[in-house]
């Protein structure tokens, strides 16, 4: 572009120098350098007037080369301007797209993060999803294995007791001769025959007592072991919960009695092993963690976290096995966090079962 400007300048300067003088035949004069002497008088007033309208022209020519170059400097350095706010204008663009590009680049990173984690919480579901399944059927073959023997037992003890009748009647027959004898033998004997009756009569009601006493307790903890179970739930939702206890006020599902829906504690009324399982609900971006607690100590622990989109919610869910004593008791507490959400169908829930 300067180069192009210097050309034009010199252009202008050599045709306003030279190409506008065909009145002097190409010849840069003015009217001190004619020679009058070889004109004709009359021809002078005409060759003057010629003249001074040729140094007007040139005058005139000379101050549009002023304005001219003026206006091609000025163009010069609007052309500097434009040049510096374009080449700002590529590095801003520059920056930007770079910009652009690496949040981009982060985006599709978070994307597979998220891609990778709910493919791993899938991955969880299915895989407590089948320790429930192989848990419930263990349970089913444990009642199963537990009717049989009880039916073993029922049946053996009908068995003894039905002997233990035939040899009461046996030992009555006996105890008749003998008291039929007795009539004809000393006064001594009778005696000695009715404390002989008394210590077999005695033996034989202890041993009775004995039978259904064991009876008795082998049906009471078939009828518990079978029958402890529970599902309780939340049907509201809470923004700022930010308690210890996390209680569940909707019972799903309570035998045995073992679940206090005011407390939010699940009271152990036998001794064995209990599978608990909690599931909580985040709400919104809020975070939650929870964790199951026996006698005031956490033994598992889950959250639930979503800081990326205000409509989405998360998760959370854990199970433990633990072996209760009679009078233990089990709860859910909060961890940190706050808030949580659920529905009039229960989403936050808390269950439990003896195996």
């Amino acid at each position: 572009m300067k180069h192009v400007s210097c050309f034009s300048f010199v252009v202008i300067s050599l045709f306003g120098s030279h190409a506008f003088s065909i009145l002097t035949d190409g010849n840069v004069k003015n009217s001190t350098d004619l020679d009058f002497g070889s004109l004709d008088t009359k021809h002078v007033d005409v060759f003057r007037q010629l003249l001074n309208q040729e140094t007007l022209i040139r005058m005139t020519l000379v101050k549009n080369v002023h304005a001219l170059m003026k206006d091609m400097v000025s163009l010069q350095q609007s052309l500097v301007s434009s040049e510096s706010e374009i080449s700002s204008l590529k590095e801003t663009t520059t920056r930007e797209i770079s910009e652009l590009k690496k949040e981009v680049r982060s985006l599709k990173l978070e994307n597979n993060r998220l891609s990778n984690k709910v493919t791993k919480c899938n991955e969880n579901i299915e895989s407590l999803t089948e320790n429930l399944t192989v848990v419930d059927a263990s349970r089913r073959v444990f009642e199963t294995q537990l009717l049989k023997e009880k039916q073993v037992f029922e049946q053996n003890t009908s068995g003894i007791l039905a002997d233990i009748k035939t040899e009461v009647r046996y030992l009555s027959i006996t105890l008749l001769d003998l008291h039929k004898h007795s009539l004809e033998i000393d006064k001594n004997i009778p005696e000695l025959i009715d404390n002989r009756y008394k210590l077999i009569s005695g033996r034989l009601n202890d041993s009775l007592e004995a039978y259904n006493t064991e009876l008795r307790s082998a049906n009471d903890k078939l009828s518990v072991s079978t029958k402890v179970a529970f599902t309780a739930g939340i049907t509201s939702q809470d923004t700022s919960w930010s308690g210890s206890t996390l209680v569940f006020p909707k019972i799903i599902f309570n035998t045995g009695g073992g679940y206090n829906p005011t407390t939010g504690m699940f009271t152990a009324p036998v001794d064995g092993h209990y599978v608990f399982f909690v599931c909580v609900q985040s709400y919104n971006t809020n975070e939650i963690w929870v964790d199951i607690v026996l006698n005031g100590e956490s033994q598992v622990r889950t959250m639930a976290h979503d800081k990326h989109d205000k409509d989405y919610f998360e998760t959370g869910v854990n199970l433990v096995v633990l072996r209760l004593n009679q009078g233990d008791k089990v709860w859910v507490k909060r961890s940190r966090g706050t808030g949580y959400y659920s529905d009039s169908v229960p989403i936050t829930t808390f269950s439990g079962f003896l195996l």
